[in-house]
Parts: C-alpha cells; structure tokens; sequence
C-alpha cells in the first residue's frame, strides 16, 4: 500500500518548498581546510545536528509562515499534515 504525498504550494508566493524552522539546535560541521581569502572547506555530510525543536513551517522564497486556525504557528508533523491537505489543492 501506498502512501500519497502531499504538495506545498505557497498561499503567498506560489512556491513549491517549504523549510523546517528549528530553534534551540546545537549544528556542527567538520573543516577540511581554511584559505587566506577566508573561504573555508567543509566536506560533504559533515554536519551533526543535535537538540532543538521545531518552532514553524515556512515558504522558503517568501518567508509566508503556516499558521493554525487560532493564529499560531503550525510545529507539528500532524498539524502540518491537516494545514496542507486544507490549503494546498492535493490532486
């Protein structure tokens, strides 16, 4: 059995990407090398993310930020299933 996926089209904008916004989050990356012009290296699946919390969802180009019917930012996985299956047209 298949799962469908659901599509994000912005309200806003009419973008198709949306972004996790996280606060709280301790992120590293490795260095392979730092240059004189202050370019620095960091090589392919360096990072580690670690903590955090989801604080909202949003419009990658615009910013537009997925709210819930109270006004409040949408931060959850559920929450965010029911905002776009409501408000992105889901063929």
């Amino acid at each position: 059995m298949s799962t469908k996926e659901l599509k994000f089209i912005c309200p806003e904008c009419g973008c198709k990407k949306l972004e996790e916004i996280m606060t709280g989050v301790i992120q590293s990356y490795s260095i392979d090398s730092i240059f004189e012009n202050g370019v620095i290296d960091f090589p392919v699946n360096s990072g580690c993310c670690e903590g955090g919390e989801v604080d909202c969802y949003e419009c990658r180009d615009c910013g537009y930020i997925l709210k819930t019917e109270h006004n409040c930012n949408i931060n959850g996985e559920e929450e965010l299933v029911q905002w776009l299956k409501r408000n992105c047209n889901q063929e």
